[in-house]
């Protein structure tokens, strides 16, 4: 039921960020996301109230129940700001939860990290 909640919620969203992309200008839309980050900063206790919390190994948990078992590429995209204030962590932590995930399922020859936050990886 969840599942069917989220993905008709993120068909409105995609449709509403369309529609914007459309018909307001980049300076508008830059105004929308500053006042949005701010309104998130301003509402992180009902949202932390609505949403719960979760640690970085709560999120790659829920990341591996919802990819196939056998998957030949995972890519990994996201916003820390996006996570916060239900996040419990830092960015690093995130990562290494990531790391420790991956790195079992994919050859060394194969992962490649690409962070704002970390210096690539060394070549194995």
């Amino acid at each position: 039921m969840h599942e069917r909640i989220y993905r008709w919620q993120n068909l409105a969203k995609a449709r509403l960020h369309h529609v914007l992309r459309r018909c307001l200008s980049q300076e508008r839309r830059n105004k929308i996301k500053s006042w949005q980050r701010s309104a998130r900063k301003h509402m992180g206790k009902a949202l932390t109230l609505m949403h719960g919390t979760y640690s970085a190994k709560e999120i790659v948990d829920n990341l591996r129940n919802r990819i196939p078992q056998h998957a030949e590429i995972l890519m990994v995209h996201g916003s820390y700001d996006r996570l916060l204030p239900m996040y419990r962590g830092g960015p690093k932590d995130l990562i290494d939860e990531l790391i420790s995930f991956c790195l079992p399922l994919f050859s060394a020859a194969d992962f490649t990290i690409k962070s704002n936050i970390l210096p690539p990886m060394p070549s194995m």
